[in-house]
């Protein structure tokens, strides 16, 4: 497991610096050195990772079809959807303002800084159609109006509600329903764990996410 404490937010939220959320993932992205707030090397970093997985599958299971997702060796973005929860959603953001992508998902997540000013990958609207969104409008850990505020500098469109019916162009989606359990966190995690999730997120938002 790569350095996952303090969270990104806890480090680069007060620091004044736009660039702050952008290099501290990247380094966690790519293993290049940009941050002093982590220490990921190239070894270890998700790109390398995720190129290690892909070239395994596709070598040990060569029926399925793994190699369709490499290119030259190295991941086949344009074919590729990244996903992530909470902090794992910034990773996923950022690497969709550098590799050219399929799709983003952004689950209970959004960097944000405390003076108010935008970070710049969020500010960046370059590719704004390729994120989608789900959030909570109770989220215990993230305040939906920073959410939306950051959906907004993404380009993403206006919230739409995930607990009905979803038109197809429906990007940014926020639900008010109950998680199926009553622990900490519940909806903070309702949105990316099943245990959590009830129908209209299984079967409604999950599916409109991921077609």
């Amino acid at each position: 497991m790569y350095p996952n404490e303090p969270a990104v937010n806890q480090v680069c939220a007060t620091s004044g610096d736009i660039t702050a959320h952008s290099r501290f993932r990247l380094e966690i992205i790519d293993g290049i050195d940009r941050h002093p707030g982590v220490s990921v090397n190239p070894a270890n970093s998700i790109l390398q990772r995720l190129t290690a997985v892909l070239q395994y599958l596709h070598q040990t299971y060569p029926d399925e079809n793994w190699g369709q997702y490499l290119k030259d060796g190295q991941p086949a973005w344009e074919k590729l959807l990244t996903a992530g929860h909470s902090r794992g959603a910034g990773h996923a953001g950022v690497m969709g303002k550098h590799y050219p992508l399929n799709r983003v998902i952004l689950f209970s997540g959004m960097d944000f800084l405390s003076n108010g000013q935008i970070p710049d990958w969020v500010q960046n609207t370059t590719r704004s159609n390729i994120y989608y969104a789900l959030h909570h409008e109770k989220d215990e850990l993230l305040d939906i109006d920073i959410v939306k505020s950051g959906w907004i500098s993404l380009g993403m469109g206006a919230p739409t509600s995930a607990d009905q019916p979803l038109a197809s162009g429906a990007r940014a989606l926020i639900t008010q329903a109950n998680p199926l359990l009553p622990l900490a966190g519940k909806f903070h995690n309702m949105t990316a764990v099943d245990v959590y999730a009830p129908v209209s997120i299984t079967e409604n938002a999950w599916v409109h996410l991921l077609q």
